[in-house]
């Protein structure tokens, strides 16, 4: 169940921007929920508070490093969203992850770097 709760994080937390006011209000319950399951009071804080802008770097700065690199995964379909808000949160979101790239990701970024133009 706690696995469960941690994956839901990511979503909950981006959907904290959604534009629809209902969605992003239900998203703000269900993280302070799943913050209080877990008992990360920092989150629960952050949550409380409405402190939307902090949680993601909380969420990263707290947890081990593959649970970074889940988030990170689980974030990335969020760069497709056609919700404006959503994509620059997901890319704010990985930002500020500063996980380093494996050296296969590494090599394969030399030989052919990825454009950013849309």
């Amino acid at each position: 169940m706690r696995k469960e709760a941690y994956r839901s994080l990511v979503p909950l937390y981006l959907h904290l921007h959604d534009e629809e006011q209902s969605v992003a209000e239900a998203s703000q319950k269900a993280f302070l929920g799943a913050a209080r399951f877990l008992r990360w009071r920092r989150l629960e804080q952050l949550a409380e508070a409405a402190q939307f802008w902090q949680i993601g770097e909380c969420m990263l700065v707290e947890r081990r490093k593959s649970a970074a690199q889940d988030y990170l995964g689980q974030s990335l379909p969020y760069l497709q969203s056609p919700q404006e808000p959503l994509r620059r949160e997901a890319g704010k979101f990985i930002g500020e992850a500063e996980v380093p790239l494996s050296p296969a990701l590494h090599a394969a970024h030399r030989e052919q770097p990825v454009s950013l133009n849309v």
